[in-house]
C-alpha cells in the first residue's frame, strides 16, 4: 500500500463544492454512506432510488445528519431493472446539466427464490444489477466526460468464488439466487 492510500480518509474529502454526483441506489448501505460523505465535502449529490419513500427518508437522514454541509442532496427516481426509468432519469440529469461523477451502486443483494423477468424481458437481478447500470453509464457518458467526471461501478468479491457462465447469462436454463447475484456482478 502506498503513503497515499495510507493517508486516504473517506471522512475527509477534498472540497466538492460546484461538482454533481449521481448515486444509484442511495436509500441504503455503501449508496447512503457515499451519498452522505459526498454532501459533506460540499458537493450537489442526486440521490437516487426507485422506492420514492425510502429516498426520501435517505435524503432527510443525511440533512439531519448533516445540518452544517455545505453539500446538497436531492432526489430522483430511478429503478434500473426498468429501461424505461433509467432513460427518464438520465433525460432528467442532461437536462439539469453538469454531471462530475457517477457511483453505479444499485443492486438486488438478496435474488428472489425463482427466477423474475422485469417488464423488458430480463432477468430481475442481472437487470437490476448490470444492464440497467449499463444504460445508465450510456446515456450519461456524453454528459460526464464534458467534465471530464469519473464513473465507479461497485463489484463484489462473489465474482472471485464462482464462474461466470457465458452460455446463459439469463439464467433461464440453471437459475438459482446465488448464481443470480454472482451473474449479474461479473
Amino acid at each position: 500500500m502506498s503513503a497515499r492510500e495510507a493517508d486516504w480518509d473517506p471522512r475527509r474529502l477534498p472540497d466538492l463544492t460546484g461538482r454533481t454526483y449521481l448515486v444509484t441506489g442511495s436509500n441504503a448501505g455503501l449508496g447512503y454512506f457515499a451519498s452522505e460523505q459526498l454532501v459533506n465535502a460540499g458537493a450537489r449529490v442526486i440521490m437516487t432510488g426507485r422506492n420514492p419513500n425510502r429516498l426520501a427518508a435517505a435524503r432527510a437522514a443525511v440533512s439531519a445528519r448533516l445540518p452544517h454541509a455545505t453539500g446538497t442532496a436531492e432526489t430522483l427516481l430511478l429503478d434500473t431493472s426498468n429501461l424505461g426509468s433509467v432513460r427518464a432519469a438520465a433525460a432528467t440529469v442532461r437536462q439539469r446539466g453538469r454531471l462530475d461523477g457517477l457511483l453505479l451502486n444499485a443492486g438486488i443483494v438478496h435474488p428472489p427464490a425463482q427466477r423474475e423477468t422485469t417488464r423488458d424481458g430480463n432477468e430481475l437481478v442481472l437487470a437490476t444489477n448490470a444492464l440497467g447500470h449499463f444504460a445508465l453509464a450510456g446515456a450519461l457518458l456524453t454528459t460526464l466526460a464534458a467534465r471530464r467526471g469519473r464513473m465507479v461501478w461497485l463489484g463484489s468479491m462473489s465474482t472471485s468464488i464462482s464462474k461466470y457462465d457465458p452460455v446463459d447469462p439469463q439464467l433461464v436454463e440453471r437459475y438459482s439466487p446465488w448464481r443470480a447475484y454472482v451473474q449479474s456482478k461479473a
